[in-house]
This record gives structure tokens, C-alpha cells and sequence, in this order.
């Protein structure tokens, strides 16, 4: 036997033995062992190193037990809990100020065995006490017992393991989706701390009477590990105890880094057990390679198809009840959707999964919804089939006033006001698509196109009719519109677009002259000074990325003149000064955000910022508050804290990309299908990791970086006609490669070189008279080479 089939020989014994009484251990040993004194050896040191001695003839060594009235710190135990592999847990109380608090507490297994393993047990404990969300149990307090055994103090939960929650409440997979959707925004938080929780599972989760779910042991696994890390293999083995065997994913299973992708994974396993009333395999526990060649032989179903060939059949009628239904119609409520997602969400593979649990969530959020899915193929049939199915009465009345309106065309044929109402019915149509259905899918992944199409249909049918109708103003300021419309579509950078400026700025300029010729100012006509206001700020965003930063401000600073003039004037007064803080942002772009071509005036900049902040912070706060308001406030302090740290203070410029991305989470979890919102979180999370990385943390960043290029990734598969979305997938390419960079991971670094490249090689292929992608393109060569 070589020294690693001894040590996985060891570790196996060890678990089977902890499975044992602490009075039966010796016997098992003896038993298995069978007089190899190295292996007795061996397993017992193991054993004692995790805090689970098998010197039975020395009962001080094991974890002691405490009974009520027993002090730990300052706590006074009222009762035992519970006691399971990492420890045993205890309700406890500590009355301070006149008042009695009650907690649980943990007593942990692994010994602290000197002063620097209990530094870092502090410092972890320090990390998990800043995770504070609702969904979470709070860690209060912590420390060693006098038998310097650690222990943690947390808020006292008093709930049910979700599984048992929901089947004694028989919730139908909509509201246990809805209860899963609370678990992951929970993790996703820890996760933004970088903290793993590592052993997701039902009794790790307790559901309150009023269905608020908590999450227990959040991070204990990692501090197990940490407060053994300096002993031979005890990181590796401390996981092993740590873990669940059927919930955990493949990488904990065979001791590979554990990331927050795997955390996805167990989720995953939740989700699936939650809706089909049994896990996707069963792994019984054994040595870590048995262990995963059980894995590799289990074949996991999809959910539709488990639920009609359950291991246990006599459960198929319990399993419905507990659901509100039966096992054939919750096979066919999960086939589709649900099947796809949960196939992603327990790929083995981990780069195959959803890169965060809240893109998860979000998936969830569309099904319940009646929403696409991601996991699905995006098919035209496919979404309008979603589409149907969320709209059914207007679908059905739509297809009705349809048909009416043809036979009313028909009838019209014969009448003599023909030529009137037609043209009547083709501005009607031509506004409709142009406006409505082009707003409506405006946000949706894959939409650049279509509106690429639909806005030059509405702009041919508008431009005849202009040249119909003579000198109709309100005609002509619908032009004037669909030409700013179709600017934004051709090559408007600061949405989705084709990457075309130059196209963009005809169209622009060709807005501008209807504008200038319908109004010349506030006194004239307040809704044509608005939209003058818009193109002239629209201007100035393709004149800036085109690199015309003279002739870009001076569009800025005319934009923001109308804009400041309007308020007071225009009837919505929340539009105009949402408007003026627009304009102020988009002139801080242009004064000197480093991530733009800018004129280089940082404090101008911030200035210029701070009075968006200034404006908009009021609107935000209001409780009825839109989500257009709550966007443009996270972009707002998003571009403060990008100030802020290009001036050094990093701190500061800390607090406000965190709270940015706490608004841009709670958007995206409310606004599932808006790609915007999604693309808005990436970049929240890629600021966070510009700070670490800035800060000298690379390591650190590496883990935002990464979080944000996946979603990155998924809006670019999504529109690949996108190109802003796809010249953000380079960027964040680029960001994850500087950080494995300044981390000493060049080789890894080298390979997103060649997919940077790719990339870029693409765009300037769809958009060879764009400067700035071939620019970037030769600047990412260059770079290349000097690796």
C-alpha cells in the first residue's frame, strides 16, 4: 500500500468510526484494524486532531458535554439542542442591561491548539459577524471554552428544516421555488464577503412560522479548516467531516477547491429535493475516491423524469400530497424549464453551471413568472410562447381587435375616407411598433436586432408619410424620434447597439434638424425642447466614443442647459430632475471617467457626480420610487466610487460600490428578464474587485472578477449582435487577466488573452470603421505579445 492508499485508508476509517459511539469506537478499531499499529495510530492522531479522540481511556480528551446552568463565556446554558459532526449545539442566555438575550451556541470539535491558529479563528469569526441579511442567522459572539474548544454564538432560530416546512405546509413548486429564491440571495450576500458556506442542506436551513428561511453554520466549514490548517492534510479531511455527501458538489467530493460555484451546486441539490421530494443520487459514505466513482456512476435524471420513476414508489402519493398535486402533474410542471435549469445547476463541471446564486435565482424568477429562461434554447417560437403564456387574455383580445381591425380595413375599401384612414392606421401601426413594442423589448437579451428592424419598418413607413402630410408638427416630431431611435440601435455605446457610430450620428444629426426646426424654445413647445435636449445628450455619447471630445461636450453642456431649463416647466417633475442628474452624469463621463475617452478633469469629474448624487438621492428615497429612479441612483454612486478610488480614497469608494450593488441586486431579483439590470450587477461586482486589486489584494479581486465575467458572458451569448455587450465581455476578460497577472498566474492569464483577441477580432469585423474597436484590438495584440 503506497502513502496515499494509506492516508485515504485512514480518512475512511476515521469517518466510519465518528459514525459510531464514542463506547464502540475502540471495538470497531480494534476490529478493522486487525493489529496494524501504524493504521491504529495513524486513524487516532487523526481523530484527535478534528477534536474526536479514540483515547477512550481519557474522557477528558473528548468534547464535553454540558448540562443546563453550565456557564460558556458569558452564556448560561439552558438546554442541548442538538449534536451533530463539526459539534453540539446548545440554547443558551446572557442577561445584560436588564434584559435576557437567548442565543445558540456551538461548540466546536477541532481544537485550537496554538496562538496562531486562534488569530485566525478570530479573524475568520470577525467575517462571518459582517454578514448581515435577513435570510441568515447572525453571528453574535464567539471564543474557546477553558477546554480551548472554540465555539460560536449566533441569534437563536426557532424554525423548521425547509423540507419538512414545506411538506407540512403541502406547498405547490411555485411557493417552494419562491422560498429557495429567498435562500440564494442569502448566499449570494455571503458570497459578495467571499464566504463559502460549503455544507448546503435542508437542516442547515430553518423556516420561521411567518416562512422567513434562516441559514445556519454559514461559513463554519471554513473555520474548521482554518483553525487546523497548519496540520498535515487536516484542510483536506476537516472538509471531508464537514460535508454532506449527497448535497455536496463534485469538486468538494474530490477534494478540489471549494468556490462559491460550488455552494450553486448544493443549492442546486436543494432545489431538486425540494420539488421532487428526493435527492438526484445517493452517495453512501466512504474513502474520497469510492466516493466519487459513486458519483461518476450516478446518473442524474431530469427532475420531470425522477418524478415518475422515484427510487421509493410507494412515496409517489405522499410526494404529491405534500406538493398540492399529483406525481403526473408535477411531472409535467417540471418538464421544460425546470427540467433545463436544474440540468445546469448540477453540471459536473463547474464552469457549465450558473456562475453566482443569484443568476440562479433570477432563472427561478422567470419560470414563476412565466418568463424565458436562460438554460433554454432562445428560439423565436420559444419566447413567444413564454410570451403567450404570460399574456393570455390581452394575446386573445389583441388577436381579436386584430381581426376586427382587418375587416374594419376591408370594409373601409369600399368607403370614400379611404385614404384618410389608411394613413390614420399606418401611423397607428408605425408609433405602436416604433415605441411600444420596441420599449417593451428594449432590456430583453437578444432584442438588438429586432429593434434594428423594427425601428427602420416604423421610420420607412413615418418618413413617407411626413412627406404625406406636409407640415403635420406632431408627425414630424415622431420622426424626429424614430431617427434618435434608430441612432441608439445603430451605435449608441451606453446601450445595446451595432456597434455602428458613424451610421449613429447621421441619424442623430438628422433628429436634430427636425427638433431645431419645430421649436426654438421652452415657450414653444416644452415636449419638443425635451426631446431636442435627448438627442443633443445622445450626440454627445457617439461623439465622445468616436473620439470628437470638443464637439461632445459642447453637445453635453447644450443638453444639460434645455434639461436644468425644463424643470418647473415640464409636468413630470420627477422626469425633468432625473433628467438634469442624467445629463450631470453623462458630463462627468466626459470630463474624466477613467473607463471612457475623457478630457482628463478628475476633480471636474467628481464634482459633476456628486451633483447627480445630489439630485437624485431625494427621488430614490421616496417608498414609491421607479425602477428607472433606483437604476440611475446605483449608477450614480457607482460612478462616485469610481472617482473616489481614481483620487486614492479607496475606503470610501468601497462603501459606495457596495451599495450600489446591494440597489442593482435588488433590481435585477425584481426585474429577472432586463438584461440591463443583470449587466448593471456584473459591473458592480467588477468595481469591487478594481478596489481589492488596486489595493494590492489580487487574490482577493479575482473572485468579483470572476463573478462578473460570467454574467458577462451570458448577455453576449444572449445578443451576440450586441456589440457593446460583446465589447464588455472583453473588458471583463481583460480585468480577470490583469488580476491572475498581478497574481503570478501567468499561464492562465495568457489563455484569456487569446479569447480577448477572439473577441475583439469579431467586433472589428462586424464594425471595421469603428475606431475604437480597432484600437483596442491592436492595443490587446500588443499586450499579448509582451507575455
Amino acid at each position: 500500500m503506497n502513502d496515499t492508499d494509506f492516508q485515504k485508508k485512514v480518512l475512511s476509517l476515521c469517518e466510519e468510526a465518528l459514525s459510531y459511539e464514542s463506547s464502540e469506537r475502540g471495538a470497531f478499531l480494534e476490529s478493522v484494524c486487525a493489529g496494524d499499529e501504524d493504521l491504529r495510530e495513524s486513524v487516532d492522531k487523526l481523530m484527535r486532531t478534528v477534536g474526536q479522540t479514540t483515547d477512550f481511556l481519557n474522557p477528558v480528551s473528548e468534547e464535553p458535554a454540558y448540562s443546563a446552568g453550565d456557564m460558556i463565556g458569558e452564556y448560561r446554558i439552558v438546554s442541548s439542542l442538538g449534536r451533530g459532526g463539526m459539534g453540539s449545539v446548545y440554547m443558551a442566555e446572557r442577561e445584560a442591561a436588564g434584559y435576557t438575550q437567548r442565543v445558540a451556541i456551538k461548540v466546536m470539535r477541532t481544537h485550537v491548539q496554538s496562538t496562531d491558529m486562534m488569530k485566525r479563528f478570530d479573524e475568520e469569526r470577525r467575517i462571518l459577524a459582517r454578514l448581515h441579511h435577513p435570510y441568515i442567522a447572525h453571528l453574535l459572539d464567539g471564543g474557546t471554552t477553558e477546554k480551548g474548544l472554540p465555539y460560536l454564538v449566533t441569534e437563536l432560530v426557532e424554525g423548521t428544516p425547509i423540507d419538512q416546512y414545506c411538506d407540512e405546509r403541502s406547498l405547490t413548486l411555485h411557493d417552494r421555488l419562491e422560498l429557495v429564491q429567498k435562500v440564494a440571495l442569502a448566499i449570494q450576500s455571503a458570497h459578495q464577503n467571499l464566504v463559502v458556506h460549503s455544507d448546503l442542506k435542508p437542516s442547515n436551513i430553518l423556516v420561521t412560522e411567518d416562512g422567513i428561511p434562516k441559514l445556519l453554520d454559514f461559513g463554519i466549514a471554513r473555520l474548521i479548516r482554518s483553525s487546523s490548517s497548519e496540520l498535515p492534510d487536516d484542510d483536506d479531511q476537516a472538509s471531508m467531516l464537514a460535508m454532506t455527501p449527497d448535497y455536496a458538489s463534485p469538486e468538494q467530493i474530490a477534494g478540489d477547491a471549494v468556490t462559491t460555484i460550488s455552494d450553486v451546486y448544493s443549492l442546486g441539490v436543494l432545489t431538486y429535493t425540494l420539488l421532487v421530494g428526493e435527492t438526484p443520487y445517493v452517495l453512501k459514505a466512504a474513502p474520497r475516491d469510492e466516493m466519487m466513482r459513486q458519483l461518476e456512476r450516478a446518473t442524474v435524471q431530469s427532475p420531470s423524469s425522477h418524478m415518475m420513476s422515484l427510487r421509493d414508489s410507494g412515496n409517489q402519493g405522499r410526494i404529491g400530497q405534500n406538493r398540492h398535486s399529483t406525481v403526473s402533474a408535477l411531472s409535467r410542471q417540471l418538464s421544460g424549464d425546470l427540467d433545463a435549469v436544474l440540468t445546469k445547476v448540477l453540471s459536473r463541471e463547474p464552469q457549465d453551471r450558473y456562475p453566482s446564486a443569484l443568476i440562479f435565482a433570477t432563472e427561478l424568477k422567470h419560470f414563476c413568472e412565466g418568463m424565458p429562461v436562460s438554460a433554454r434554447a432562445d428560439t423565436p417560437y420559444y419566447r413567444l410562447r413564454k410570451f403567450v403564456g404570460r399574456h393570455r387574455f390581452s394575446v386573445a383580445a389583441g388577436c381579436a381587435g386584430i381581426l376586427a381591425l382587418v375587416g374594419g380595413l376591408a370594409i373601409s375599401m369600399w368607403q370614400a375616407h379611404i385614404a384618410e384612414q389608411r394613413f390614420k392606421d399606418l401611423r397607428g401601426f408605425a408609433e405602436t411598433v416604433m415605441f411600444d413594442l420596441h420599449d417593451e423589448i428594449a432590456d430583453l437579451p437578444g432584442g438588438t436586432s429586432a429593434r434594428q428592424l423594427m425601428t427602420r419598418e416604423s421610420l420607412h413607413y413615418l418618413d413617407r408619410l411626413a412627406q404625406d402630410a406636409g407640415g403635420d408638427a406632431d408627425l414630424q416630431l415622431d420622426l424626429s424620434k424614430a431617427y434618435q431611435r434608430l441612432g441608439d440601435v445603430l451605435g449608441n455605446p451606453t446601450n445595446a447597439n451595432l456597434g455602428d457610430v458613424n451610421s449613429a450620428i447621421e441619424s442623430y444629426t438628422k433628429a436634430l434638424d427636425i427638433s431645431e426646426q419645430l421649436s426654438s424654445g421652452v415657450d414653444d413647445d416644452a415636449g419638443v425642447e425635451r426631446h431636442k435636449a435627448l438627442v443633443h445628450e445622445k450626440m454627445a455619447d457617439v461623439l465622445t466614443w468616436n473620439g470628437d471630445l470638443d464637439r461632445a461636450l459642447s453637445h453635453s453642456l447644450r443638453s444639460g442647459e434645455i434639461f436644468e431649463s425644463l424643470v418647473g416647466v415640464w409636468p413630470d417633475t420627477v422626469a425633468a430632475e432625473m433628467a438634469v442628474a442624467i445629463s450631470r452624469v453623462k458630463r462627468g463621463d466626459l470630463l474624466g471617467h477613467p473607463s471612457f475617452p475623457n478630457a482628463g478633469r478628475t476633480a471636474d469629474a467628481l464634482n459633476s457626480y456628486q451633483q447627480a448624487l445630489a439630485t437624485i438621492s431625494p427621488l430614490a428615497a421616496k417608498p414609491d420610487s421607479s425602477d428607472r429612479v433606483q437604476r440611475y441612483h446605483a449608477l450614480i454612486l457607482e460612478r462616485v466610487g469610481t472617482m473616489l478610488s481614481e483620487v486614492g480614497q479607496f475606503d470610501d469608494a468601497l462603501e459606495y460600490f457596495r451599495t450600489s450593488l446591494g440597489v442593482r441586486e435588488l433590481r435585477a431579483t425584481n426585474s429577472p428578464g432586463n438584461a440591463n439590470a443583470k449587466r448593471d450587477v456584473a459591473i458592480a461586482y467588477e468595481k469591487i474587485g478594481d478596489v481589492r486589486l488596486a489595493r494590492g489584494n489580487a487574490e482577493g479581486s479575482l473572485e468579483y472578477y470572476r463573478q462578473a465575467l460570467g454574467m458577462y458572458r451570458e448577455l453576449a451569448a444572449a445578443d451576440p449582435d450586441n456589440a457593446n455587450a460583446v465589447r464588455t465581455l472583453a473588458i471583463g476578460l481583460e480585468n480577470l487577466s490583469d488580476a491572475l497577472l498581478a497574481n503570478g498566474q501567468k499561464e492562465e492569464a495568457r489563455e484569456y488573452f487569446v479569447e480577448i483577441i477572439k473577441v475583439r477580432e469579431g467586433l472589428v469585423a462586424n464594425n471595421p470603421d469603428n475606431e475604437r474597436f480597432v484600437s483596442e484590438l491592436e492595443e490587446i495584440v500588443r499586450r499579448a505579445g509582451t507575455l
